[in-house]
């Protein structure tokens, strides 16, 4: 009866970081070998890197083997004001579709996400 399996976490450990806080990196890739094979998850939800974006499995922000989407949920925008940007989504059938919304309720960008994983096997 699981509709979606869903991973929430502040710090998005699935995707690169940058010297000097590329720590525990070998550490985070086997946790997503670990999810990937257990858990099986339609998607990752986090922050931290005060960016609004998606990464796919194999994008240019996957260097530990992340086993589904990454949604980085949370960001700043400085054009004349700073706004907080934060994410909202809608989940129907095999897709997802989230919208970065900022504190004045306009939304700054979207992205459309289908969701491939088999809860099944």
């Amino acid at each position: 009866g699981i509709k979606y399996r869903i991973i929430v976490c502040h710090v998005p450990f699935a995707t690169k970081t940058l010297p000097p806080r590329d720590v525990d990196v070998d550490l985070f890739k086997y946790w997503c070998k670990l999810f990937g094979e257990h858990i099986k998850p339609d998607f990752i939800l986090c922050a931290h890197k005060h960016i609004f974006r998606v990464s796919l499995p194999g994008d240019e922000l996957d260097d530990r083997g992340q086993p589904c989407p990454v949604i980085i949920a949370t960001g700043l925008e400085t054009m004349g004001e700073v706004h907080s940007i934060g994410c909202a989504m809608t989940l129907e059938g095999d897709t997802l579709v989230a919208k970065y919304t900022d504190d004045q309720y306009v939304v700054r960008d979207e992205a459309t996400v289908e969701l491939k994983a088999d809860h099944n096997k």
